[in-house]
């Protein structure tokens, strides 16, 4: 019975593929029936096919898989193929080049046992170190029975340092703790139950070129349901460093982004996954609370006035259910914090509430007749403010923004700890700074209606 498949995609790569299969095939021998290694040739003219050849017999289950090369040619369509030549219960997916101790498919084996529908984030040091970095002697010394020495010594040099270890040290390695975990998932060591591989349909093959595939990939599984988890040093993979395949490519998570339209995928399209899910915990946990205090009525009857003309109105940013039912003529809401999102969806069920923050809409121009902007910009670092307010002003006929006074957004200030933030440029801001920001978008005119602890602004948009 085969427990787990390993996929490793592979093209003009044949030195490197050699590695990997040298150290699977070292794998201890009660588990050799329990595995098996399917490579994908993506259409390779160099000696991938003879390297394969060679290792084969060293595997009781092996199959070597060659793909012509064409104009569709890419690492999902690849993968796709492996999966489909599979027969244990997980697989994972591994780059050519990544190599592993003696006991690494029996700790593998173990995890899948212990957790059959979850997805494991694999450890792995080497992806960033150059192949001329100084420490490369305890690499090519090493053998499969003396690669955990190497590996903690290789682990005293920062950049062969898996650059995640920070976010998992940050949950103590529960990664259910994170609002996007997925984020993180490289597919250069990942492990899934194969059930949900096919569930999902495997990789998303308009993924051409570098990037953005096996996040796109891993998202979908937690959409599915699969919790993500990772053990840390206890099962650590090596890539060996080798120069960029595509020098200067950038990760297409906009092309994600667009597919799927959620706030963390848009998020995602401008950090790392380290980044977006600090980003989007200090979100959720502080962001909102500034937002709590009810709308003054003075505000809620000038919306009113505004969302009289014309039949598309968005709000966002509040999720003040009392003013809303005040607002009936409101068609779409965005909100940034989940919890929210689903309260008030199940409350306002003919309204379209999104959990967004208006990053790189589905939307056209003009779409909206009015866009009601609530004080979230008032805590927003300077350039995401400005990338939030470039898309309101884009998508919408008309942009308002309700800030609280500055009294009030002190008094915020100082009970919730904001200005100790982890972020460069997350605190509360001044109506004055604000200014600045919305008038690098067109003019900051008087406001439009005033109350004790809000004001409510247009702004105009640049001729």
């Amino acid at each position: 019975m085969i427990k787990l498949s390993i996929v490793i995609p592979t093209y003009n790569m044949g030195d490197y593929l050699e590695r990997s299969l040298n150290y699977l095939s070292a794998q201890n021998n009660d588990f050799h029936d329990l595995f098996e290694v399917v490579v994908v040739d993506d259409g390779s003219s160099d000696d991938t096919g003879n390297v394969a050849d060679k290792y084969a017999g060293n595997f009781q289950n092996f199959s070597y898989n060659f793909k012509p090369r064409d104009n569709t040619s890419c690492r999902a369509a690849a993968r796709n193929l492996g999966i489909s030549k599979c027969t244990g219960d997980h697989i994972m997916f591994m780059d050519s080049g990544v190599i592993v101790t003696p006991d690494f498919v029996q700790k593998q084996i173990a995890f899948c046992d212990a957790y059959p529908n979850d997805v494991l984030i694999h450890h792995v040091i080497g992806l960033f170190a150059s192949p001329q970095h100084e420490a490369m002697g305890l690499l090519e010394q090493a053998g499969p029975s003396t690669l955990q020495q190497a590996i903690a010594e290789l682990q005293k040099f920062p950049i062969w340092c898996d650059e995640r270890e920070e976010i998992y040290e940050l949950v103590n390695n529960d990664l259910t703790l994170l609002p996007a975990p997925w984020a993180l998932s490289w597919t250069c060591a990942l492990a899934a139950p194969r059930q949900k591989i096919l569930q999902i349909e495997g990789f998303d093959e308009s993924f051409i070129g570098w990037g953005g595939e096996d996040i796109d990939f891993g998202f979908r599984l937690h959409e599915a349901g699969c919790t993500f988890r990772t053990v840390g040093n206890s099962i650590t993979t090596v890539h060996w460093p080798h120069a960029p395949l595509e020098p200067g490519a950038k990760p297409q998570t906009p092309k994600f982004h667009k597919k799927h339209q959620k706030l963390e995928t848009g998020i995602l399209s401008l950090l790392d996954g380290y980044h977006a899910n600090h980003f989007m915990l200090r979100l959720e946990s502080l962001v909102i609370k500034g937002m709590r205090t009810p709308v003054p009525v003075e505000i809620q009857n000038a919306i009113q006035n505004i969302q009289n003309d014309g039949n598309t109105h968005l709000i966002m940013g509040s999720s003040d259910v009392s003013m809303l039912l005040q607002l009936p003529k409101t068609s779409h809401i965005m909100l940034h914090r989940k919890s929210d999102t689903l309260n008030v969806q199940q409350l306002l069920s003919e309204v379209a509430v999104q959990h967004s923050l208006c990053i790189a809409t589905q939307y056209g121009d003009s779409h909206f007749n009015s866009l009601i902007l609530f004080d979230v910009v008032g805590y927003m670092p300077p350039a995401l403010r400005d990338i939030i307010l470039e898309e309101a002003l884009r998508i919408s006929e008309r942009v308002f923004v309700v800030c609280c006074s500055e009294q009030k957004r002190a008094e915020k200030s100082r009970l919730e700890g904001v200005e100790t933030s982890l972020f460069l440029g997350w605190r509360y801001w001044t109506n004055d700074e604000l200014k600045d920001s919305f008038q690098k978008h067109g003019g900051f005119p008087e406001a439009v209606s005033r109350a004790d602890n809000a004001v409510l602004y247009e702004i105009q948009k640049s001729a």
